[in-house]
């Protein structure tokens, strides 16, 4: 039996959560999705439903794909990314896929519900709604969360393994043109926004930084 190893990943690309499937990615990353939007608990459940609430999906990128039922390689990545700081969603350690997290009857039959194509009702909406789906961060939150990601740098080591085993890779998503729907949630996002100065000047920098890496590596294939 081959088990692929994946991430989970914010559109900028921050690695939010490691898994492994026996499955194919997309059908994983369907059952991830479904679970938020039917109010599953837990860190993942909570990040996807706010990703969706902006517009935006996860990524998902194979990183391995190894014989057996990949529990040692799952607990070594996350136990790998957690000591880089990686701000990972994990709710456990890897290696028994949901062991330590004890979902509720209700949740189980909202989940097999959403899972046979049913028909929500109007009181699972409204509890769904309650569980937080669409749920805007309070100021607090986004202080932590702003706090947590400044000045976390990804060593050399770190991002050479990561390129190391992202190559070959390419994204299910690569080709796949947004539906219109899509476009609509992402122009909606965005409209009225204007970004600061600062952000401005990192999103240069970050530009010019690609630009120099690429005329790098061209030197070095000549």
């Amino acid at each position: 039996m081959a088990t692929k190893i994946y991430v989970l990943c914010e559109p900028d690309g921050e690695i939010r959560y490691i898994g492994k499937t026996s499955r194919s990615l997309l059908s994983r990353l369907t059952k991830h999705l479904y679970e938020a939007r039917c109010g599953g608990g837990g860190h993942r459940c909570n990040w996807l439903r706010f990703l969706l609430s902006t517009g935006y999906i996860p990524t998902i990128t194979l990183i391995g794909e190894v014989k057996g039922n990949g529990s040692k390689e799952e607990i070594a990545w996350i136990d790998y990314g957690r000591s880089q700081e990686w701000r990972l969603v994990n709710d456990t350690d890897g290696g028994g896929g949901s062991l330590g997290t004890k979902m509720s009857e209700e949740m189980r039959k909202k989940i097999s519900l959403c899972h046979k194509g049913g028909r929500l009702t109007e009181e699972h909406k409204r509890k769904i709604g309650i569980a937080g789906l669409g749920r805007v961060c309070s100021d607090a939150t986004k202080s932590k969360m702003s706090f947590n990601g400044k000045g976390r740098i990804v060593s050399l080591e770190t991002r050479k393994k990561l390129s190391v085993s992202l190559k070959g890779h390419p994204s299910p998503k690569k080709g796949i043109p947004l539906t219109e729907a899509t476009r609509r949630k992402i122009s909606l996002a965005k409209m009225g926004g204007h970004s600061s100065l600062e952000t401005r000047q990192k999103i240069s920098l970050a530009g010019k930084l690609r630009w120099a890496k690429r005329k790098e590596r061209k030197n070095e294939c000549k």
